[in-house]
């Protein structure tokens, strides 16, 4: 396994690193019992983001209790626990997120709002940094091959927008998204590397990462509390797929959280 050094280049610009960054952020695990992957960051991309992290992470959870379960999709005891830390809190990002309707079209959609984000948050550059810390971990140390400025960063079943859709704008979000599922669905996906003993609780996040074009671009998925998904395609070399595939090879096992992690 690779060791990092605390006070190596920072994991996503290779700049001098000021402190310690957690992907994804430790704020999304509180009261869990997790093992965070950890890298080196310069103050921009780790203290001056962590205002967004909050935000980002408070949005996904005020989205998904908007969702009332029902008995053939029951929601898991690690989402209601993490629902009840967070919400108390909502009110810290209020000038930032909202409940809109989704469509300014559909009457019958009006009065089911989702969670938007106003403007002046980038989520996908939000995941894309997770993504690099993610790849740091695996190669040892920064890549200056991965320009991160430049990847593609697709959210599934999250639209990145500050205003309600019109009908013909959600229909074609629709359609992209379901021809682009396609396309992720040939792909012989992975589940992704994670840091001894606990990783991090699976409900809460994961990622599974595939290869593709020949295996010339690397492709990672990212899944936030079992419902939002986000996948990040960056154009790699030989030598750092070697390096993600050495990595695996290195882990332990992981092992069970406590019992008493989980709420009732």
């Amino acid at each position: 396994m690779n060791k990092i050094k605390k006070n190596g280049p920072c994991y996503y610009c290779g700049g001098v690193s000021v402190s310690i960054e957690h992907a994804p952020p430790q704020q999304m695990f509180k009261d869990f019992s997790f093992t965070p992957i950890t890298v080196p960051a310069c103050k921009l991309h780790n203290t001056d983001k962590s205002f967004y992290d909050e935000i980002i992470v408070k949005a996904f959870l005020k989205s998904i209790s908007l969702t009332t379960p029902t008995p053939k999709y029951p929601s898991h005891p690690d989402l209601h626990k993490a629902i009840g830390i967070a919400l108390p809190e909502f009110k810290r990002v209020k000038n930032k997120v909202e409940e809109r309707p989704l469509t300014k079209d559909l009457a019958e959609l009006a009065d089911k709002p989702v969670v938007h984000i106003k403007p002046g948050v980038n989520v996908g550059a939000w995941i894309t940094q997770i993504t690099a810390a993610l790849v740091y971990r695996a190669v040892g140390n920064f890549e200056p091959s991965i320009n991160w400025e430049q990847v593609m960063c697709r959210g599934l079943n999250f639209i990145e927008t500050g205003e309600a859709l019109s009908q013909q704008e959600l229909v074609n979000w629709f359609e992209q998204k379901e021809t682009y599922k396609v396309f992720l669905g040939k792909l012989n996906w992975k589940p992704g590397w994670y840091e001894p003993p606990y990783g991090y609780p699976v409900m809460l996040y994961r990622f599974d990462f595939a290869y593709t074009y020949k295996s010339k671009n690397l492709l990672i998925q990212h899944t936030f509390y079992n419902s939002y998904v986000f996948v990040v395609q960056i154009k790699i070399n030989s030598q750092i797929k070697e390096a993600i595939k050495n990595h695996i090879r290195s882990l332990r096992p992981l092992k069970l959280r406590p019992s008493n992690d989980t709420a009732n």
